[in-house]
C-alpha cells in the first residue's frame, strides 16, 4: 500500500503527486499499464477493461519514449565508467591476488617444448608462424599455471610474475630476500626471453639434423630447406623494434583474456 504524504493528487500505484489532475490522470495511465506488464498480466478478449482513447495512447507512447531515451542515456553513462575503469585498471595488482603461477617467468623458457613437427613446420613457413604454433601449444598446458599474462584492456603489454628483490620488514640488518611479483615486462626481459626461445629452436635443428643426417645428405631438396630453415631462424633480431614489436604482438594475441570487471 502506498504512503501518500503530499497534499497534492497523488498516484495510487506508486504515490507520485501532481498539481494538474490532467498530468496526473496521463500518469496514472502509464502507470497502471507499467505495473500490469510488470507483474506479467496480459489481457483476455474477455477482460472488462476501459481502452484507452487516441490521445491517452499517444501520451502512454510519448511517456515510454522519454523513459527508454533516459535510460539509454544511463547506460551510455555505465558503459563509459565502465570503460574508463578497464582502461585504469591496475592489472598487476589484479594478478597478484587472482593468479599464482606454478612456475616463475625466468624459468619459462626451461618449459617450452620444441618439436620435430615445430621443425617441419618451420621449413615451410615463417618464424613467426613457427613461434605462433609453438606458444599456442604452451598457452593450452592445463598442468602448470604459467607465469605470462595479456588482457585486452592493456593491448600489447605482457604481464610476467618473476623473481623480484624486495625488502623483506622481518629480516634484521637490512638483509634482502628473493620474492616473486606481477609485472609488466620490459623490453629487456622479453628480448632476453624471445632469444632463449630462439636457441631452443636452434639446438632442436641441430638434433633434427644428426637424427636425420643419411636423409638429409641424399636428398638435395631437403638440405636446401633445412638451410634456408637455419637462415629464417639466425636472421632474427629480437633487439630490432619492429622484430620485437612482432613478437610481442603474437604472444599478446595468444595469451590475451578478458577481465570482468563491476561497477
Amino acid at each position: 500500500m502506498i504512503k501518500i504524504k503530499d497534499s497534492n493528487p497523488c498516484c495510487v500505484y506508486c504515490g507520485k503527486s501532481y498539481k494538474s489532475k490532467t498530468r496526473l490522470d496521463n500518469h496514472i495511465l502509464l502507470c497502471e499499464f507499467l505495473k500490469r506488464n510488470k507483474n506479467g498480466s496480459r489481457l483476455d478478449e474477455n477482460d472488462n477493461v476501459e481502452i484507452p482513447s487516441q490521445k491517452q495512447m499517444y501520451y502512454l507512447l510519448t511517456e515510454l519514449a522519454v523513459k527508454y531515451n533516459k535510460m539509454e542515456q544511463k547506460v551510455d553513462e555505465l558503459s563509459k565508467m565502465l570503460v574508463k575503469q578497464r582502461k585504469n585498471m591496475n592489472i598487476a595488482d589484479w594478478l597478484k591476488t587472482n593468479v599464482t603461477p606454478s612456475i616463475v617467468f625466468d624459468d619459462l623458457h626451461r618449459f617450452v617444448n620444441i618439436y620435430d613437427s615445430d621443425i617441419d613446420y618451420l621449413f615451410n613457413n615463417t618464424f613467426n608462424g613457427t613461434v605462433n604454433q609453438i606458444f599456442t601449444k604452451i598457452s593450452a598446458k592445463s598442468d602448470m599455471v604459467l607465469p605470462i599474462y595479456a588482457c585486452d584492456q592493456k593491448p600489447n603489454i605482457l604481464y610476467i610474475y618473476d623473481k623480484d628483490s624486495d625488502l623483506d620488514n622481518n629480516l634484521v640488518n637490512d638483509k634482502k630476500t628473493k620474492k616473486n611479483k606481477w609485472k609488466e615486462a620490459s623490453k629487456e626481459q622479453l628480448v632476453k626471453f624471445f632469444n632463449r626461445i630462439q636457441r631452443n629452436i636452434s639446438i632442436k635443428m641441430l638434433e633434427w639434423k644428426q637424427k636425420n643426417n643419411k636423409i638429409v645428405q641424399e636428398n638435395e631438396a631437403l638440405t636446401i630447406k633445412y638451410d634456408k630453415a637455419m637462415i629464417k631462424l639466425m636472421e632474427v633480431e629480437f633487439n630490432n623494434v619492429t622484430t620485437l614489436n612482432k613478437m610481442i604482438g603474437i604472444v599478446y594475441l595468444i595469451f590475451k583474456k578478458s577481465l570482468e570487471i563491476s561497477l
